[in-house]
């Protein structure tokens, strides 16, 4: 008795691990197809479209406006990064 149910345990078994799983053959969130999760994706959607050279100018104007507005405040959190240094350098000594 033991032995078949030792022999009908360890053919089970190898049986299934020659099997693919019922979770990998389900098209889940974890478990999704490589045709899906490898396709590529398009390089257009960063782009934008214009439809003339003065909305194309004025998109270009917000975006200096934008790069100004950050280099200031780069600046600014330089500065107080310098500030806050300089006092933990006079606390500490």
């Amino acid at each position: 008795m033991k032995k078949i149910l030792i022999s009908l345990i360890a053919t089970l078994v190898i049986i299934g691990c020659s099997n693919q799983p019922v979770a990998m053959k389900l098209d889940r969130k974890y478990f999704a197809p490589a045709r899906q999760t490898t396709m590529a994706k398009s390089s257009t959607s960063s782009t934008t479209k214009v439809k003339s050279l003065t909305a194309a100018q004025k998109k270009i104007n917000e975006k200096d406006t934008m790069i100004e507005l950050l280099r200031k405040e780069n600046k600014e959190l330089r500065e107080r990064i310098q500030r806050l240094e300089k006092k933990l350098q006079i606390q500490n000594s």
